[in-house]
């Protein structure tokens, strides 16, 4: 199996197991809800590890911003004080939540 048909299996995965979770939550059978909704994450997990790593900022506006923001990229994942994050738009938008909250440091 290529890495894109891997892909593309465990997307149809996570498909039918939304669609399942989904049916036991209307069902209320929580604990056959709570099975489904595991199995849901896990697989989208498998997922996530798949997917090739966020690459390193390149564009001189990305890195103007991440310095104004106080975010560094080191290891494959972007930081903000003791934070991680995997997308710089999760890193961004926390940092501007702390200034408009008056936090400073981490």
């Amino acid at each position: 199996m290529t890495f894109l048909q891997e892909i593309t299996d465990l997307k149809e995965r996570i498909a039918r197991a939304q669609s399942e979770r989904d049916a036991w939550r209307a069902s209320g059978l929580q604990e056959k809800y709570l099975e489904a909704h595991s199995l849901t994450e896990a697989l989208e997990l498998q997922l996530e590890q798949l997917q090739p790593p966020t690459p390193s900022p390149r564009d001189e506006s990305q890195r103007e911003l991440m310095d104004s923001l106080a975010i560094s990229f080191r290891d494959g994942v972007y930081h903000l004080g003791d934070y991680r994050y995997d997308r710089l738009a999760d890193a961004v938008n926390y940092a501007r939540l702390r200034r408009t909250q008056g936090i400073r440091g981490s």
